[in-house]
């Protein structure tokens, strides 16, 4: 201590002069953690170390009987050598300290438990389990595995596993697994069986990176449930997760699934999951499916990001009616084909972000099992640049509204196959192709925006004429207030009169749904000196030695009378056509039909419908 006037000055020298261990330490990095000084912070340290020895000049503890008793592996004695494999009987215990090494020379060589085994590895500090050679990861070398019968006690916290055969095997309820990692092993973690509660601790902060298969699930007779949590899944030879056997429940939170080269996650046909959760998983770059799901009851995704899967993001089928399924608050991006490919009667797809996926439609729900009691909601959902928008083809009732979609780059925005519909608020715009619609349905097309310049029409459809069906397209925005240009956005019978009828006034002429078209019905019938067209809502006569051009499909309702003098000559420049809804269309020699150099004649057979 040194006195200058009134400050006080103190001089610490601590000096480490030499410090000897009976074992090689390595390491990447030496951590120094300061927790008090005064005034302030200085510090000097100088670390000197010497040639790395080889494994064969090492010291160690070899490993020649099985564990009969209560044993612990210290750290200051590590490494531990086996070379066959040793048996924790079932009233023995391991403890593993934190630091060491336990390194298996051979294919043979294995620790199987039976009674207790304690790794307490720590974070900067963590338990390995390896082949003796070096360096780590080198594929050429194998050990056999980690195996865990049936009713012993497991728990391995900060604990690595590198170059098994299969790194961890057992049931699950009889570990717990926490921040461990498994590597380049053949298969990375085999659980036999799952939790027999779903409340039970799950395996948390784990690692399974190049392993041949990533983690392989199956399951007895009664249901099993298998709980991951903050996982890496990555860079596997074949499957992230795959199951293999029935009576399985899966969960996954808060993880990562990514660059597996087969599926993400894969779950069998013939061995289909009870239920499948997913919440924050991260699916991103696997070679095939980003997951390939077949299961019973339940799939519920949530806040999950799907993204550059070579082929679908998801693709989910139903092995029973009861199946219910939840997408709420994903995204989807550049997947190779569907982002979501849903084969069940009962979705909830609401909320999600679909952009940029591959050569299909971007969400496809397709199957015939449901009924008027089984329900499809598709909200809130914004699709954009898509190669096509949402297809549809169920039984079930169907709610698709609040939904944005624009830039779909070929087929159609939305292609719905459903005879029970409620198409309401939607924005579909600037799509190659906009709406089209396959069945007889009971539909509501309500309140949605269709501004789409590059598709030929707003909606089209191949349904047939029906005395008992139409489509009721009303109150509607179609970014303009002129009735012709709205009613020429529609493919129904006013353009071709084998199609479906399809109203679309009153419609409206604002962006905000806010102010109706009070103009003529641009579905009625006009007349004037060269053009006629459109649904006949009183008796008309068309007077004799007069010549018209068709521009539209002329309809004449039941109780409604056209009237044809001789002498009339209708022309069919675009093709439209002649309909009698069961009303009345007299029949005078003298009149005759032209359209682009054909003549034909009128038959008055009911129902009466003639083209040119």
């Amino acid at each position: 201590m040194k006195m200058f006037g009134s400050v006080t000055i103190v001089i610490l020298y601590v000096c480490l002069l030499t410090s000897l261990y009976r074992r090689c330490s390595q390491a990447r990095h030496i951590a120094l953690n300061p927790v008090e000084w005064n005034v302030y912070a200085y510090l000097k340290y100088e670390l000197y170390g010497c040639e790395a020895v080889s494994p064969a000049q090492s010291t160690g503890q070899n490993v020649t009987q099985d564990i009969e008793d209560n044993q612990v592996f210290v750290t200051s004695l590590s490494p531990y050598i086996i070379d066959r494999a040793i048996h924790i009987r079932p009233e023995a215990s391991l403890t593993i300290q934190a630091g060491v090494r336990v390194l298996f020379t051979n294919t043979e060589a294995k620790l199987v438990v039976y009674g207790r085994l304690r790794s307490d590895g720590l974070e900067g500090l963590r338990v390995v389990f390896s082949h003796n050679s070096l360096p780590l990861g080198d594929s050429a070398f194998r050990w056999d595995e980690v195996e865990v019968k049936k009713g012993s006690d497991v728990m391995l916290t900060n604990t690595d596993i590198w170059q098994a055969q299969r790194g961890l095997r057992g049931d699950a309820d009889d570990m717990d697994l926490s921040s461990c990692g498994v590597y380049v092993s053949s298969s990375g973690i085999v659980l036999t069986s799952g939790k027999k509660n779903r409340t039970g601790q799950a395996f948390t902060g784990g690692i399974v990176y190049g392993c041949g298969q990533g983690i392989e699930l199956s399951s007895g007779q009664q249901l099993s449930h298998f709980l991951f949590r903050s996982y890496e899944i990555v860079n596997n030879l074949n499957e992230g997760i795959i199951t293999k056997t029935k009576n399985c429940g899966l969960e996954v939170e808060n993880s990562q699934i990514s660059d597996n080269r087969g599926s993400g996650i894969s779950v069998s046909g013939y061995s289909p999951l009870e239920y499948m959760r997913m919440n924050k998983v991260d699916v991103t770059g696997n070679a095939n499916y980003g997951a390939l799901i077949y299961v019973n009851q339940v799939v519920d995704i949530r806040f999950c990001s799907f993204r550059t899967n070579k082929y679908y993001g998801v693709h989910v089928q139903g092995h029973t009616q009861a199946l219910f399924a939840v997408f709420q608050n994903n995204s989807f991006e550049h997947n190779g084909r569907s982002a979501v490919y849903l084969r069940l009667s009962n979705v909830t797809f609401t909320g999600n972000t679909l952009t940029r996926n591959g050569d299909r439609y971007a969400v496809e729900v397709t199957d015939y099992r449901g009924t008027d009691k089984d329900s499809c909601v598709i909200s809130g959902n914004i699709l954009h640049d898509n190669y096509a928008g949402v297809y549809i083809r169920t039984s079930s009732n169907v709610t698709f509204s609040y939904n944005f979609i624009t830039g779909t780059q070929s087929k159609h925005a939305v292609y719905v196959d459903a005879e029970w519909v409620l198409f309401t608020y939607n924005e579909i715009v600037n799509n190659s192709a906009a709406v089209f619609i396959k069945k007889f349905p009971q539909y509501s097309l309500s309140m949605n925006t269709f501004i789409n310049p590059e598709s030929e029409y707003e909606i089209d459809t191949n349904l047939p004429f029906s005395e008992s069906y139409f489509i009721n397209a009303a109150y509607n925005y179609w970014g303009s207030s002129n009735g012709s240009f709205v009613r020429s956005r529609v493919r129904d019978a006013f353009i071709n009169i084998d199609l479906v009828l399809i109203f679309v006034s009153p419609f409206f002429v604002t962006s905000d749904l806010a102010e109706l078209y009070t103009g003529q019905d641009p579905d009625e019938f006009t007349q004037d000196d060269f053009t006629i067209g459109g649904r006949l809502v009183q008796n008309v006569t068309l007077r004799r030695n007069t010549s018209f051009s068709v521009t539209r499909s002329i309809y004449v309702p039941e109780g409604i009378s056209l009237m044809i003098e001789p002498g009339v000559e209708l022309r069919f420049p675009g093709c439209p056509y002649l309909s009698d809804g069961y009303g009345n269309i007299p029949y005078y020699r003298g009149w005759s039909l032209c359209g682009n150099e054909h003549r034909g004649s009128y038959s008055c057979r009911m129902p009466k419908r003639i083209s040119a």
